[in-house]
């Protein structure tokens, strides 16, 4: 195995760590920042996962339900490709996260969790990707409802920020994910289980988190911007919501607000 040649440092902690394993660096962040700070030049390429304010938000009945929809974003605004490959392991098939240099050659791997099929998706997924959660009133309000280990088959649906030149990452494929480089990932509001039970919520301030990778898994140069929120009015009763605000005030080419993204894996007016 070859050594990267590099130099890491800490933010908040101040550890100068030089020579790293490639085994080594996926492991060194900050507690406090979120930060992997490279101060040297590095042959690895590093992803940067942003999860971006939930979007196109509405309340549909469904049954006893009603159900508060929005559309979620992931886009990649880092150096390298988030890649993520299956591998089979008797009955499970784990996958493994893959970082390239700027050869494209592959100079790490972590195992960051499984792969499984989604029967109402009808194809495979990368498990417990995001968490989603209803807070009343503040972003650390007081928990309303939640649907935590939400997974997703990843792909490169929309250009993210200037855009990537290349989409590595077109179809959904049961063996190889991902994210290239300045592209996103994006379910829309009508995809199944893009949701939020609210019946019996009085009518409010409510907070909606995206919380993207929440325990860590993944190798990315930046933690910090991995939770958003959008706050709402939300009026269940009468299938009323209001967008109040959000934590970051992004352009609809990446938020995708007020467009709804049909299933990605349909084709035509299926």
């Amino acid at each position: 195995m070859r050594t990267a040649k590099v130099m890491i440092s800490l933010v908040g902690v101040g550890l100068l760590v030089g020579g790293c394993s490639k085994a080594e660096q996926g492991d060194l962040f900050s507690s406090k920042s979120g930060l992997l700070k490279i101060s040297a030049e590095v042959s690895a390429r590093y992803p940067d996962l942003v999860a971006t304010p939930a979007a196109s938000e509405y309340l549909k009945p469904n049954g006893r339900k009603i159900e508060f929809r929005f559309s979620n974003t992931i886009g990649n605004a880092g150096p390298g490709h988030f890649q993520i490959r299956a591998v089979p392991r008797g009955a499970v098939t784990s996958a493994s996260q893959e970082i390239m240099d700027d050869a494209g050659e592959i100079v790490q791997t972590r195992m960051v969790g499984e792969f499984v099929y989604h029967p109402s998706h009808q194809h495979t997924h990368l498990d417990d990707v995001c968490n989603y959660e209803l807070r009343r009133g503040s972003p650390t309000g007081a928990l309303v409802r939640q649907a935590d280990k939400v997974s997703f088959c990843m792909t490169d649906t929309i250009p993210y920020g200037t855009g990537g030149v290349v989409r590595r990452y077109a179809e959904c494929q049961p063996n190889l994910q991902g994210i290239s480089v300045g592209w996103a990932d994006v379910y829309g509001a009508e995809v199944p289980e893009q949701d939020l039970d609210v019946a019996g919520l009085p009518a409010g301030e409510y907070y909606l988190l995206i919380i993207l990778d929440p325990q860590r898994k993944f190798i990315e140069t930046n933690t910090g911007n991995n939770t958003s929120w959008i706050r709402v009015w939300l009026d269940p009763d009468n299938l009323r919501v209001t967008k109040l605000g959000a934590s970051a005030d992004l352009p609809t080419s990446i938020t995708g607000d007020r467009q709804f993204w049909r299933p990605f894996w349909r084709r035509g007016g299926e």
